[in-house]
């Protein structure tokens, strides 16, 4: 990794927990609870600038902005700004004081960057020709890391959304954070590093402040977006990025054995029933994609943030795999989820041990589970554990999920002659709209907001063992 020097007084920044260290502010939300979660609200751009055509600004985290409002004072016909807060309350303070300024460059942006990153960039009146994020939120603790705002996911949609050349600066106070956002942009390989030593827009936060009188050091480092040029695409360069897509394919083909089409999520019982016929299949594939995405998908973001951000991760993901054995209602479903993830360790084993040196993880995590009784290891656990191995995204992950889920159902709806397999593939294709909706709507939660959506579909498929025929196994 790169070395940086720092600018401010000699010494290093000491973390929250030290009795001797500067004092840390409190983190102030949580940006995986749902209410940080909602659509976002995109400014009308022409009220809110004299000349929309200006290159813009972008500030990440910009507080009560005040430093914003003066930087944007000092150039008012050269560039307009656009501060994002995830605090309403804050945010509401800065629009009144932008308002009674009279600044005409300046719009803030009540958003969640982890959230509405894409839509908010690709509403933007103009390019941006420069980020900043001063002072993020550090979120010390390890089992809240994957609260912080730079994350892999967040850093490669940058680079995605930004014009090769579009600088990110960052500045913080906290080391060990400043080493870890070094550390993701560089994972990412798609920017250059350069250490930087000035505030760049060149008046200080009120944190900037505040640790320059307590006497400590500001880390600060620039990033500068630098995507791959064609020619190496064309060479074919293996990066963890590429690995991870053409892993993604694998892992959603039809033909790779973990077992899922064994199971029929609950359908073969419910036909029994008499509950779901050809007429009502589509109802029962939108309501097995609801329960998947409010039950399953908190699980499967979870176990892929713990093995993103924690290399020795088993102790971190038996620990969720048995809050999933608490939550699962009815044995059948607890019984399928243990043979599904038994199945894709020993698959992920088998195929990716010799190109992925932590895919052996798998098989710790597995010993341990049966030496503790756990009963297994939860395929929605395994699989987000798999994918950020692999180097894949979290929001891919999750997408995955999903797309699997219809997936499965439908092809069991096919072997039960409920449909023909022209008639399930256009049910999957206008499942399509649905399930983006669906997984903008429940991405990114947590284990505390996983619940199970539909009753009625466990108590069914509780059903399946007393199934006097069956051909699947749930």
């Amino acid at each position: 990794m790169p070395t940086f020097e720092v600018s401010g007084a000699s010494g290093s920044c000491l973390s929250s927990n030290s009795p001797s260290g500067l004092k840390r502010f409190r983190q102030h939300v949580n940006p995986l609870s749902m209410v940080y979660r909602q659509p976002v609200e995109i400014p009308n751009w022409t009220q809110c600038f004299a000349d929309t055509s200006l290159p813009i600004h972008l500030d990440i985290g910009c507080a009560r902005g005040k430093y914003l409002m003066d930087v944007a004072m000092s150039q008012a016909t050269e560039r307009n700004f656009v501060g994002v807060e995830i605090r309403r309350n804050v945010l509401q303070e800065a629009e009144r004081e932008a308002e009674q300024r009279g600044l005409k460059n300046l719009a803030f942006v009540h958003a969640n960057m982890n959230i509405h990153q894409i839509k908010l960039l690709q509403s933007l009146p103009a390019p941006v020709t420069s980020v900043s994020i001063f002072h993020p939120d550090p979120w010390m603790k390890k089992r809240h890391i994957k609260r912080r705002l730079v994350t892999q996911e967040f850093v490669e949609e940058m680079a995605r959304q930004l014009a090769n050349g579009t600088p990110i600066f960052v500045q913080t106070d906290v080391e060990e954070l400043f080493a870890y956002m070094v550390e993701i942009f560089e994972m990412s390989r798609l920017y250059d590093f350069a250490a930087h030593y000035e505030n760049p827009l060149g008046i200080p936060t009120d944190r900037e402040k505040f640790v320059s009188k307590e006497g400590g050091d500001i880390f600060r480092v620039k990033f500068i977006v630098d995507k791959p040029a064609k020619e190496a695409e064309k060479t074919g360069t293996k990066t963890p990025l590429l690995a991870g897509d053409w892993a993604l394919w694998q892992m959603v083909d039809s033909l790779y054995p973990t077992g899922g089409f064994a199971h029929s999520l609950g359908l073969e019982a419910a036909m029994q029933e008499g509950l779901v016929t050809a007429s009502s299949l589509r109802e029962f594939v939108s309501t097995s994609l609801h329960q998947s995405a409010n039950f399953a998908l908190p699980f499967v973001f979870s176990s892929h943030q713990i093995a993103t951000s924690d290399s020795e991760c088993v102790e971190s993901v038996l620990s969720l795999n048995r809050r999933a054995t608490a939550v699962y209602s009815n044995h059948v479903a607890r019984k399928a989820s243990f043979a599904q993830g038994s199945a894709l360790v020993r698959l992920a084993l088998s195929t990716y041990a010799s190109s992925c040196p932590r895919i052996p993880t798998l098989l710790a995590i597995q010993k341990e589970a049966k030496k503790r009784d756990h009963g297994g290891v939860h395929h929605a656990v395994i699989f987000g554990v798999v994918c950020a191995l692999l180097g894949i995204d979290v929001g891919s992950t999750q997408r995955m999920y999903l797309f699997m889920t219809t997936r499965d159902v439908l092809s069991a709806a096919t072997r039960l002659n409920l449909v023909g397999p022209l008639e399930a593939a256009k049910v999957q294709f206008d499942m399509t709209p649905l399930l983006e909706k669906v997984f903008l709507a429940k991405m990114n939660r947590e284990v505390e907001d996983s619940y199970s959506s539909a009753p009625v579909l466990d108590l069914v498929q509780a059903m399946h063992d007393q199934l006097y025929t069956r051909i699947f196994n749930s």
